[in-house]
């Protein structure tokens, strides 16, 4: 069985609360503007 970087962005998601929430969508931003530029 694969994952896709949805299945584990979302399943970290489910795990945080508030304040952590904003972190980790800040640095999976930045993450995924990071990838897509190579």
């Amino acid at each position: 069985m694969s994952l896709t970087f949805e299945d584990v962005a979302l399943q970290e998601w489910a795990e945080l609360w508030g304040c952590q929430r904003q972190l980790y969508r800040e640095v999976m931003l930045e993450n995924y503007e990071m990838v897509s530029s190579l």
